[in-house]
């Protein structure tokens, strides 16, 4: 009875993935998703001997959520950051530059800023013959009664930006509803683009997390944040945006 390597015409993919001989993998990331920000996590990844080609994944930080005061609510939440990947042949003693994106601060702005972007680039070649990067999702924002009751601001796929992939996919943005005054609201955020679960629903009297009123803070890798949402009281911060994550498999 013949095997898949008999089968298989391409000889080049016939690779025994027994224990003698498994794939490696390096994650890059910053360990601490619960600071506001946190940073990233940037090094220098040398191939190591032995080593032929390379998978190179990114996911760009999520976008943070926006701020909110007195009867803000609606608009849409923090987006997902864009996920991108690569896969190329390497030789040993190469060097790249690795950096997984921050997550964000916990905005008061009604419009909060983008997520910060996670990228793979070849350090050893003028100019680079590999840059791999994935944008931050984009960030949310609040308005003062933005919606009647009955309205909703959909989910969409706003795309960001990626460049020097093979595949990649944008993140998407979140969406809302309210019925009046951000009283009883409800909003969504989504979770790591490609990995993730789909999204996460928050309301106005879930647990709070930086300011906003979500089932839980940001997901990792590039989740994004929630906007916070008053019903008069105090000011709020939105949601943190969740960092990001290179993650290199190598053979």
């Amino acid at each position: 009875m013949s095997d898949l390597r008999t089968l298989f015409p391409d000889t080049r993919w016939n690779v025994s993935l027994s224990v003698t001989n498994p794939l490696s993998v390096l994650y890059v990331y910053n360990t601490d998703f619960g600071a506001a920000p946190n940073g990233g996590r940037c090094c220098l990844w040398t191939v190591p001997a032995n080593t032929t080609w390379a998978k190179f994944e990114v996911w760009g930080g999520g976008g943070p959520g926006g701020g909110s005061c007195c009867c803000m609510s609606g608009g849409a939440s923090g987006g997902a950051g864009s996920y991108a990947r690569k896969t190329i042949r390497v030789t040993p003693g190469q060097t790249f530059t690795i950096c997984a994106a921050g997550s964000t601060c916990c905005y008061s702005q009604c419009q909060a800023p983008q997520g910060f972007p996670s990228y793979a680039c070849n350090a050893s070649a003028t100019p680079c013959a590999l840059c791999l990067c994935a944008s931050g999702g984009y960030g949310g924002y609040t308005q003062c009664f933005s919606m009647l009751a009955g309205c909703y601001h959909c989910i969409t796929c706003i795309c960001g930006s990626a460049c020097g992939f093979d595949f990649a996919l944008c993140g998407p943005s979140g969406g809302s509803h309210n019925t009046s005054c951000g009283f009883n609201s409800w909003h969504t955020t989504p979770e790591p683009t490609y990995i993730g679960g789909g999204i996460r629903i928050g309301q106005d009297h879930c647990r709070i997390c930086c300011g906003a009123w979500m089932n839980g803070c940001a997901s990792f890798p590039g989740g994004g944040g929630g906007n916070a949402v008053t019903h008069s009281g105090s000011c709020q911060c939105g949601g943190q945006g969740m960092s990001g994550l290179v993650v290199i498999t190598y053979k």
